[in-house]
């Protein structure tokens, strides 16, 4: 008798690496990756159950295939998993380096309640950390200058902190000549426009 999978492979795990594909930050999909556990769960028992009813027949090709097909989707599932996590961790990473400490709040919205938000600003301490200890600011010239100062055009109203701790008030429409460092982040924003 030929054993049949109770149940299709790989559909979830195909969704979930297809949520990679779509936005710089999609929304964490948490129901996705739970119902990927639950199929992994559900493959586990599969396995026991296999291997309860067919004790006597371990060596027979049909048996043993199935285990280790059923095996096999169990460890893709968990790397495709891991993969999805890491990946995100990547995105969330790259936001603080693009964004500087000030990601938009659309983006915020699609990390997960806890874990994300909580990773982000772990991140963020720990870079603060690290840049303070080193009295460099990683964040700026991540391209090398060819002058200090460079024209912007203020797109939208907006606040600049300058490196030297003071803060100016920046009007949409209008144009200025400041340092690269302390503009470099607005324009990542959006906020500011570079005028060649």
């Amino acid at each position: 008798e030929i054993l049949k999978l109770r149940m299709p492979l790989a559909e979830k795990v195909a969704e979930l690496l297809q949520e990679l594909n779509r936005d710089f930050m999609p929304a964490f999909n948490e129901e996705l990756i739970r119902e990927v556990i639950a199929e992994i769960g559900a493959l586990n028992e599969e396995i026991a159950q296999t291997l309860a009813t067919h004790r006597d027949q371990h060596a027979d090709p049909y048996i043993s295939t199935n285990v280790v097909v059923h095996h096999a989707a169990i460890e893709r599932n968990k790397a495709v998993c891991i993969a999805y996590l890491k990946d995100r961790m990547r995105r969330i990473q790259r936001l603080r380096w693009e964004f500087d400490d000030n990601p938009p709040e659309d983006v915020i919205k699609q990390l997960s309640e806890k874990g994300e938000g909580e990773f982000l600003m772990n991140y963020d301490l720990l870079l603060e950390q690290y840049m303070k200890n080193v009295g460099l600011d990683l964040t700026k010239d991540q391209i090398p200058p060819k002058d200090l100062l460079i024209e912007v055009r203020v797109l939208k109203d907006c606040i600049l902190k300058s490196s030297d701790g003071k803060t100016q008030s920046l009007t949409a429409s209008t144009t200025h000549f400041l340092r690269r460092t302390d503009v470099e982040g607005l324009i990542r924003q959006g906020l500011l426009e570079h005028v060649l």
